[in-house]
């Protein structure tokens, strides 16, 4: 192969890799994800064997199957919607009003937080899902040194938390202060839920609904021997700007209580109500134009590669040219 072959295939490929590197930074920032905010999958499930079965009026129990179920029912394979439900023994709507939530998290939905304000006089418990596990939670009086014991304690009160599951069904936590003599502040650590919706936009699902009403007092009874002489807030307002770089909300579901400050960024739900939220990533906005600069950069390179390319090709070596002209 001749040098000048050589060279136009050098320019060519170079300028085809700087092409396919803008496309494909191109898709990353382009990318869309169309799945549903909670996943579910099209089509008959495959559930395996049956956990019970009966064979000659005798009942058998598949221990392998029942095993199975508990292994694919896993807290990180349940569907990523968050549940916030708290209980108080008097839930009235002066309660509900006093009564703050706030959810924190950087701005990719790690290090995630939920913190929970409950007045003095009141005695509530908390039920939620995807909670890190059980030692996730602390609880401190709304003043720390308000007691002489808290210089040791720094405020801070004992917690206890249950954790029930089921075969079917999702995993949920029970977050118990037990009845502490002021005012107090429940923080949890959770799990990641969002969801990408765009390159620069976050999603995630949170439901505020009484776990045990209906067949759930059936299902999970533990739970809900540990929640009698309770009953939900008649409301609860969650609060979304802690969410690090998140601008420009959009919720669909709950309703906005304008009475409140941060009410742009926050939304109340009634039982059995559910919001998704959704917002722009300051974060990942600023990453991305970063690349759109990147990219036209990338597709600028590989124009001046092409062209020299070109006239490696329509260029006559200079020895070719000076034996013609003789």
């Amino acid at each position: 192969m001749s040098r000048r072959v050589r060279g136009i295939w050098i320019w060519l490929g170079a300028s085809l890799c700087l092409f396919a590197a803008a496309s494909v930074l191109t898709s990353i920032v382009t990318a869309i994800n169309d799945e549903p905010l909670i996943a579910v999958k099209s089509g008959a499930a495959d559930l395996g064997p049956p956990p019970v079965t009966f064979e000659g009026g005798q009942m058998k129990i598949n221990q392998a199957a029942i095993a199975q179920m508990q292994k694919d029912n896993t807290p990180d394979k349940q569907p990523k919607l968050q549940l916030v439900a708290i209980y108080a023994r008097q839930p009235t709507d002066e309660l509900s009003q006093k009564t703050d939530i706030a959810y924190f998290s950087d701005h990719t939905g790690e290090n995630a937080t939920l913190s929970v304000t409950v007045p003095a006089g009141a005695q509530a418990k908390i039920v939620l899902t995807h909670l890190k596990d059980e030692k996730s939670c602390t609880v401190l009086r709304g003043d720390r040194f308000a007691r002489p014991d808290s210089i040791v304690t720094g405020g801070q009160l004992p917690v206890r938390v249950r954790k029930y599951t089921q075969l079917i069904g999702r995993t949920y936590y029970l977050v118990d202060p037990g009845a502490p003599d002021s005012a107090f502040s429940v923080s949890c650590k959770l799990d990641n839920i969002f969801q990408h919706h765009t390159y620069t936009e976050r999603t995630a699902t949170f439901e505020f609904t009484d776990v045990v009403a209906g067949l759930g007092a059936f299902n999970y009874s533990g739970l809900a021997g540990a929640l009698m002489g309770f009953a939900p807030l008649p409301r609860e307002t969650v609060n979304f700007g802690g969410i690090d770089g998140a601008d420009q909300f959009r919720f669909y579901g709950g309703y906005q209580d304008q009475k409140i400050s941060s009410f742009e960024s926050a939304r109340a739900l009634t039982p059995d109500q559910q919001v998704h939220v959704t917002w722009s990533d300051v974060n990942r906005e600023q990453s991305r134009d970063l690349i759109l600069i990147l990219i036209g950069t990338l597709i600028g390179l590989g124009v001046g590669t092409a062209i020299e390319a070109l006239r490696h090709l329509i260029d006559e070596p200079e020895g070719h040219a000076s034996r013609r002209r003789r």
